[in-house]
């Protein structure tokens, strides 16, 4: 008995000592700011409705899709965003791990001013159900924080149609810091 007690005391040291806890990778922070190139327009305004990430964590091989909290949401102008300037669209924290994606969602609120007064709502195909994709493929280590730039080239993201009509069919650059 006394045998099966002193195996069953090894053996549970063994595990505790061989737990999951050792093994986490713990969690790094994602900073993403938002900026522009300029364009000829008075304003390219898009309406930011969320941000996702996919990101594999250390004891996983598969990405997992994941929903970051949003710093700054809705209608924004892209022309603002020039010459250094940038807006925080997100600091939050993320699994430690692969980074291989991100997504930025668009709501319906995408406009264009010409001139004065001239508005024009312009439709966006494939922003608002599953997002601009944007592949990042970078690593992020356990406290470490990773920031990124997201560079929404207006000029060529809004698509003129013709008879006054316009679509904005997003450029995004990654630009890491």
């Amino acid at each position: 008995m006394k045998k099966f007690i002193t195996v069953f005391i090894i053996a549970a040291t063994f595990f505790v000592a061989c737990s999951d806890d050792d093994n986490k990778a713990g969690n790094g922070t994602l900073k993403v700011n938002l900026t522009d190139a300029p364009a000829e327009y008075s304003k390219v305004l898009v309406d930011i409705q969320g941000l996702r990430i996919n990101v594999n964590d250390a004891d996983t091989t598969e990405g997992k899709w994941m929903d970051l909290e949003l710093d700054t949401m809705g209608q924004i102008d892209l022309l603002e965003l020039m010459n250094g300037v940038s807006i925080q669209l997100s600091d939050d924290e993320i699994p430690a791990g692969y980074l291989s994606q991100i997504r930025l969602i668009l709501g319906e609120n995408n406009q264009l001013v010409i001139g004065e007064n001239d508005t024009v709502d312009m439709d966006t195909p494939s922003g608002q159900q599953s997002g601009l994709k944007v592949n990042v493929h970078d690593s992020i280590a356990d406290g470490e924080t990773f920031s990124m730039m997201l560079d929404f080239d207006a000029e060529q993201s809004v698509v003129d149609k013709g008879n006054g009509s316009y679509s904005l069919k997003p450029v995004l650059t990654v630009i890491k810091d």
